[in-house]
Parts: C-alpha cells; structure tokens; sequence
C-alpha cells in the first residue's frame, strides 16, 4: 500500500509572479530544497508539502525563486487554518509543528497519525531583549498558554523529531517515540580534518570570527561590546563579522564608535565560500541570546573551529555532549571575553576543543541526520 507523508512546514511561502513561461513561481531558500530533496530520499511514498502564505520578505539570506512545478515534491501553498482536511485525508503520517494546534486537532479527528518536529520551548520563547517589564510579562503568559497547548500536542502524537536538546530535554517523556537531531548542511566532504583542527590558536594574532543574520536574536550588536573587552584585555586578535541583515548599521555604527579597527564586516557569502573563511579562524564567537537549535553550531565545529557562546539552552546542550568550546552567561561581554583569552593563553586549549568539536560534527552530518529522521518517521508506520 503506498504510503503518503504530509508535511506542514512552519516556513511560509512568498508567492512571486508568474515566470516568462507562465508557471507558478515561489521564493524558498536554498537550505530548505537541499532538505526537501534528502527527505524525499529516505520515505518511501509520496511526499507533500504544505506551506502557509506571506506577504512580505523575511530575514533568511539565501532566498531565490522556484518554479513550483519543478520542486521535488507535491508543494500546497494555504493557510494553516484553512480547511486541510482533503489533504489529510491522503495521509499515511503527517508531520507538523507543535504550534499547529488546528492541524493537529484535525487528525485527531480523522484517526491520521502525526509526528511531532520541535525547536522551541518556553525558555526559548520568552529569551528576548524585550526591555519594558510589562511587555516581557505579557508575553510570558502567553508563552505559558502555548507551552500547555504543545505539551498536549506532543503528548497524543505518535513520534518526537527535536532539533536540538532544549525541546528534547524538555518533551522526550511526554512522546512514545522521541529521537533528537541537529541541524546541519555540512557532508562529509566539507568538514575539515584534525590537521586543521591541531593548527588552532598557533598564530600571533587570534583570528576570530562569526556569520548569521544581524536580528535581534543573533547577538550581532554583542560582538563589538566583546571585542571591546578582548582589547582591554590586552589580547592581540582580528574579529571578521560574516552576513547581512537589519542591524548592520547599527553594528557598523557602533564599531566605528570604538575604533575597533581589528573588527571588519564581510559581507553575506555563498554557503560554500563561508564554510572556507570559517576554516581559517582560530575560534566563533556565538552571541546568541536565545537557545534555539542554529545551524550555526554543528556547521562551525564541522570547520574544526571551537565555539566561545552565550550560555543559552542550545549552546548548553551541546557542551554538556562535548567539551567543543566555551560559554560565558548571556550579556556577560566580559565573561566570554575572559574565556576567550584563557583559552588562546593556554597551550593546545583551542586545539582540543577544535578536535572534539570536529568528532562531534562527524557524526552529525547532513546525510547522517536526514537518513536518521526518515528512518524514525519510517518506523512509525510500520
């Protein structure tokens, strides 16, 4: 019997103006159809895909058209409240997010088993530079409301797919089946190899480096408050700032402000040039203020490159798993500047955690984490 898998992503689409040839177009990112196409390769059925509609741009950096019809998979664009249930209806398994409490209630209501892939928790959530008091509160009630919602979600669901050890820590009791992943892009044949792993901190000036999204949530406007600190330290280092987005302005601003003359922005790079510059630093110096499951941390240590990161859950969760790096609390400038320095102060420090980072990463590999899920949703149908 041939088996269906929806899937309802929790990636909006931007629908774009029919193409020259008059098909359907629609702007995705380059990661998410390297992911569609892995995940197709490991469920053995058909494969469709249901994505809410917007309006406006967001903040990814890879974004580019696609003609609809050439995507590798059946790709519905509604919204998520609307009536799904015809396609429902055609489900063997379906996989939602735990925000999606229509959906879910929907197939219940048509006895259709469904898995659950979750990033965020409450801690997550609520972890903001919301600086009215009021507003802060506010928003942690209802945090609070939705955290319920999504445990009672989790709880009548079949499967648990986590991305990242916040919500696996958090929600792995409540499923039947719970199995955790970490984002990455990196295959086999990008990761770098002990040699370069061993060449860390061996320099005379410590290279540093970092790439992300300049949001809010990135930590962006830290890293010039860190590498003020690492100058006041007497630390001899170079920081090149990767990526683009709302804040550069600001950040470019306040370097300037500083006469951080050592810090320089980059620029937004092709995935493959980045993952080659971020091979040549020494360390990453991760700022992010929430603990959601980035990219950025499997990626940076398959570059052997060791990471000096606020102490969110993400971040936490991976140092609890290997000694790859160091943390420092989040907003402690000084804190992540003074373990930086202790690390490029003692012999092989950054070496060791570079390697450990390395082995960690080879066992997380694109190709590693996709086979891993599909085998999980395949076994939830069996």
């Amino acid at each position: 019997m041939p088996r269906t898998l929806v899937s309802v992503s929790p990636l909006p689409i931007l629908e774009l103006p029919p193409g020259p040839d008059g098909r359907a177009r629609v702007e995705l990112t380059r990661k998410f159809i390297d992911g569609l196409l892995e995940s197709k390769r490991h469920w053995d059925g058909e494969f469709i895909n249901v994505h809410a509609p917007r309006t406006q741009p967001d903040t990814n950096l890879d974004q580019r058209p696609y003609v609809v019809a050439d995507l590798p998979c059946r790709v519905v664009v509604r919204p998520y409240d609307a009536d799904l249930d015809d396609l429902l209806a055609e489900a063997t398994l379906v996989v939602l997010a735990p925000s999606q409490r229509a959906i879910a209630a929907a197939c219940r209501r048509l006895r259709k088993p469904y898995c659950v892939v979750g990033e965020y928790t409450l801690s997550i959530s609520i972890a903001s530079e919301q600086p009215r008091v009021f507003a802060r509160a506010k928003r942690m009630v209802a945090e609070l409301v939705n955290e319920v919602h999504e445990q009672r979600i989790v709880a009548h669901s079949v499967g648990l797919q986590c991305n990242g050890t916040p919500t696996y820590e958090a929600w792995a009791s409540l499923s039947e089946s719970p199995m955790l992943f970490f984002d990455t892009r990196m295959s086999p044949g990008m990761l770098a190899d002990e040699a370069q792993a061993s060449s860390r901190g061996r320099g005379a000036i410590l290279k540093l480096a970092f790439s992300g999204r300049f949001v809010p949530m990135k930590g962006v406007l830290h890293l010039p408050e860190i590498a003020n600190c690492l100058r006041a330290r007497g630390v001899r280092f170079e920081m090149r700032i990767y990526g683009a987005g709302a804040q550069e302005h600001a950040v470019r601003a306040r370097i300037a402000q500083l006469d951080l003359q050592n810090v320089t922005l980059e620029g937004n790079l092709p995935f493959a040039e980045l993952v080659d510059r971020i091979k040549e630093a020494d360390a990453f110096v991760c700022p992010h203020v929430q603990g959601d499951p980035s990219c950025t941390y499997l990626e940076t240590l398959a570059c052997a490159v060791p990471i000096a990161g606020f102490a969110n859950d993400a971040w936490r969760g991976i140092l609890r798993r290997f000694d790859a790096g160091w943390s420092a609390p989040i907003g402690d400038h000084d804190g992540l500047a003074a373990a930086i320095e202790q690390a490029a102060r003692q012999p092989g420090a950054l070496a060791r955690a570079a390697s450990n980072g390395l082995a960690f990463a080879r066992e997380h590999t694109f190709e590693q984490t996709f086979a891993r899920r599909g085998a999980h949703l395949m076994s939830l149908v069996r």
